[in-house]
């Protein structure tokens, strides 16, 4: 990086370019097993509860990847620590294409999970500590374009394969990418060291503790927390809602899933753009209004036609989408640059615990009649629109207590 704190405009090109495929290896990783289902249990001769440890497995590794990373990644050059991940993280998901015996499947679960859940939040801190604050939202966005496609053709991918070859093939195609995003981290990111010359000579825990200190950072955990209770209250239910309430046809829902997922691509980098020309905190607004107008619309649909559910999923994903931009956008800026690593670990533990959480409520809400509709929906929607709102609330005091330039238009910041 040289003696400028920011990366150059070449290197900004080089470093996005890395930063999108690696957090779509890594979400497409995680991804890829859920339409493994049925094949996964036939040949392994395991229950459907047995196969969703693997999925639990996955999360419970990157809750200890962030517990771990919180006391010891910000020692480190971001460069160094990122590559090391891919390569772990795409040795772990070989062992799964090669696995022989269900164990040995569910422990390189929980390996990719450690890996690849430490990938987003050092993700992140590199956007963060590279990036001017006129240029960082928009970075964000297309860092979280690529999650979302991933989301988008995960399930497509993990089907198509499996049927033409087997099983095996998802993971042994994603460990042939995760090579090709080691070389490139190694040739195209700049090291990025600058980080360390904020560090105060403390332990891996008073790392921790003082970063903990910092009420500004509590808040943040807390609004990452609230975040993901008000945004994943309700995809675990949608297709469910989608075909028996909606009477949406199985064939129809991956029409609406690639649409919605079409549109949350596109609408990460567009708010970022939004946010960095007028404001975080105003777009974080914007976002969260539209956001908690498609929750409690689409939660509370009676028999539409289909287009009608189509339009209704993309705005919900679309607004979801930028929401999350906004707010990942405003945390990052407000977070303390020298514990920026530490907090973005602990960051991907509260999200598992947001989106915990999430599930849990949601399910305590949800039930079915004697039709089997589901019923207590629209309360789910209701739920999570008032969580969007809670969370603005917090995201807009962050803006405060980082500094209003965090929430300044890029045209006044010029100005100044």
């Amino acid at each position: 990086m040289g003696t400028s704190r920011y990366l150059s405009r070449r290197e900004q090109i080089a470093t996005l370019l890395v930063l999108v495929f690696v957090e779509f290896l890594h979400m497409l990783d995680f991804a890829v097993v859920m339409p493994l289902g049925p094949q996964l249990m036939l040949s392994f001769g395991i229950s459907p509860q047995e196969f969703s440890l693997l999925v639990a497995g996955y999360s419970a590794g990157a809750v200890f990847a962030g517990v771990v990373g919180a006391l010891c990644v910000d020692r480190f050059d971001r460069k160094r620590v990122m590559v090391l991940l891919v390569i772990g993280l795409t040795g772990a998901t070989y062992v799964c294409g090669t696995a022989t015996s269900f164990p040995q499947l569910l422990a390189s679960r929980v390996a990719a999970g450690m890996f690849g859940g430490a990938l987003e939040a050092i993700g992140l801190a590199i956007v963060a500590d590279g990036f001017p604050e006129d240029r960082r939202a928009s970075a964000t966005g297309q860092v979280m374009a690529g999650i979302a496609l991933a989301m988008v053709l995960g399930v497509p991918l993990g089907l198509g394969l499996a049927a033409w070859q087997d099983w095996r093939s998802p993971f042994l195609l994603i460990a042939a990418f995760g090579c090709v995003a080691v070389v490139a981290g190694l040739s195209l990111l700049p090291a990025m060291r600058s980080h360390l010359s904020g560090q105060r000579g403390e332990s891996a825990w008073q790392g921790l503790t003082g970063m903990l200190r910092l009420s500004v950072h509590r808040r943040a955990l807390l609004c990452t927390v609230v975040l993901m209770l008000a945004v994943f209250s309700i995809p675990p239910y949608l297709a469910t809602y989608y075909v028996f309430n909606l009477h949406v046809r199985h064939e129809d829902l991956p029409i609406v899933y690639f649409v919605g997922g079409t549109f949350a691509v596109l609408s990460g980098p567009l708010t970022g753009w939004l946010a960095d020309r007028h404001g975080k905190g105003r777009i974080a607004v914007a976002a969260a209004v539209l956001a908690m107008a498609a929750m409690t619309t689409i939660t509370n649909l009676p028999s539409v036609p289909l287009v009608v559910v189509v339009v209704c999923a993309a705005f919900l994903m679309a607004s979801v989408m930028g929401l999350y931009t906004t707010a990942v956008a405003i945390i990052v800026s407000t977070v303390d640059p020298s514990y920026r690593g530490r907090y973005l670990s602990l960051n991907t533990t509260c999200e598992q615990i947001g989106m915990t959480l999430a599930t849990f409520l949601a399910g305590s809400i949800v039930g079915t009649d004697a039709d089997g509709h589901l019923t207590g929906f629209g309360i789910v929607g209701f739920v999570a629109a008032v969580g969007a709102g809670l969370a603005v609330i917090l995201l807009r005091r962050l803006c405060v207590d980082g500094g209003a330039i965090v929430a300044m238009p890029r045209r006044v910041r010029r100005a100044k």
